[in-house]
């Protein structure tokens, strides 16, 4: 993992303790208020700090464990001699693997304090770890599949794209890969060393204004920076755009029009130095004729904006698609992983209504029944091998397909990671076992 000055600068800015440790348990940034805080405590000097296994510095850390594990640990109430504290540990991903985690620490100097302060600090550890993670993720133009007609055109647009400094609408239907693209704009554009920070409107709803803008300090709060500010130099993804509140909307067609915010609270403006790049999933333009949009804002992004296809729209992709996701599983599994021509026969005949992540999933599915490493028709999930150009779905059948793409939907909130499965079988009442079964 390697962190841009920026993204340091961010961190040391913030009066929580902030550390990340690799897959080895081994601490490779540590903030100014940490790095004071674990040398006072272990007597080790700060610059020696960095390098060093976390457990030989705090031999009670549970970061490792959480590493370990791939399970988060949060509102840890923690006391060492005078000092009290509130910690959240996370575990860094790379697609499905753990590759490290971040523990930020919340000081608390009056115990009385503790509930009151809980909140902002729940607030503040999620934007941090929002921003690891997305500047962790490296995806370029060359990791999108476009063979067929309509993708490569869309491709084409935008990598012409990405050569402005214009904001950009990218929209499609679920599954399809709007963040790829934002990532890929971001990384063949001029700003491709500064930060790439997603925000998605439709799990921050409540504080996206003071997410967004950030809120000036004061007597009663610390204050932090906003994704806009903390973007600087780089770009600022928002995706479901829909969902943002309209005088939140408003603000930020204020800020692109005139390149100047200002935190809540301020009485100053901060430049706006980051390139925005907007995604949805639905008709904005019907939004707008009901009054739940900004027509001003809509009009600001439609003039740059790219539709991704849906997978049915471009079925010359789904063999290449196949063929990387054979690839990338082959690495995690460490085996080499093929498929049958009848195989991607079935998967040609699919309509694929969870588009690519879908395709995703299937394949990932397949490959655990592989027998020596070989996806035949036989390992593919039942509801992909019914013609239905000779057969109609029973009763059964139409049940299994309505419960995946259920699941699939809800995957795509909350991810395909094993967190992400994990809560989507809670939110859904059944067992990880039960999911994983209605997913073939």
């Amino acid at each position: 993992m390697i962190f841009s000055d920026d993204i340091k600068a961010l961190l040391n800015s913030v009066h929580e303790g902030i550390v990340v440790i690799d897959r080895e348990y081994k601490i490779i940034f540590g903030n100014e208020v940490y790095l004071k805080f674990v040398s006072e405590d272990s007597g080790v000097h700060p610059s020696q700090v960095i390098g060093k296994y976390l457990k030989d510095l705090r031999p009670g850390a549970m970061l490792p464990e959480v590493v370990r594990t791939g399970e988060a640990m949060l509102r840890q109430r923690r006391r060492e001699g005078k000092d009290a504290y509130y910690v959240n540990m996370y575990p860094i991903f790379s697609g499905e693997e753990v590759i490290g985690g971040i523990s930020v620490v919340t000081f608390m100097d009056d115990a009385a304090a503790f509930r009151e302060e809980l909140d902002a600090m729940e607030a503040r550890s999620n934007q941090v770890m929002s921003m690891v993670s997305a500047s962790s993720v490296r995806v370029t133009f060359n990791s999108i599949v476009a063979r067929g007609r309509k993708s490569a055109a869309c491709k084409a647009s935008a990598i012409r794209l990405a050569e402005t400094e214009f904001p950009i609408l990218v929209t499609s239907e679920n599954g399809v890969g709007k963040t790829m693209y934002a990532q890929a704009i971001h990384n063949a554009s001029s700003r491709h060393e500064g930060p790439f920070i997603k925000v998605d409107c439709q799990e921050i709803r409540e504080n996206l204004d003071e997410m967004l803008f950030g809120v000036e300090a004061d007597r009663t709060n610390i204050g932090s920076m906003g994704f806009l500010e903390a973007a600087k130099d780089g770009t600022i993804f928002i995706d479901d755009i829909t969902e943002m509140p309209m005088d939140v909307q408003a603000k930020l067609y204020n800020a692109l029009q005139s390149k100047r915010f200002h935190r809540e609270g301020a009485d100053y403006l901060i430049p706006l130095e980051a390139r925005i790049i907007a995604g949805s999933t639905v008709d904005i333009e019907k939004k707008v004729g009901e009054n739940k949009f900004n027509a001003e804002l809509y009009y600001l992004f439609r003039t740059f904006s790219i539709n991704v296809p849906a997978l049915r729209e471009r079925m010359d992709d789904v063999p290449l698609i196949v063929r990387q996701e054979l690839n990338r599983l082959g690495i995690d599994q460490k085996r080499k992983l093929d498929i049958t021509d009848e195989a991607v026969d079935w998967l040609m005949r699919y309509r694929w209504p969870g588009n690519v992540r879908e395709l995703q999933h299937v394949i990932e599915f397949s490959s655990y029944l592989a027998k020596d490493g070989m996806i035949t028709e036989e390992c593919l999930p039942e509801h992909l091998r019914v013609d239905s150009s000779e057969n109609e779905l029973t009763l059964p059948e139409r049940v299994r397909a309505y419960e995946r793409n259920e699941i699939l939907k809800m995957m795509e909130f909350y991810g395909s990671s094993l967190q992400g499965k994990k809560k989507v079988a809670e939110k859904l009442g059944i067992s990880l076992a039960s999911l994983y079964s209605k997913l073939k």
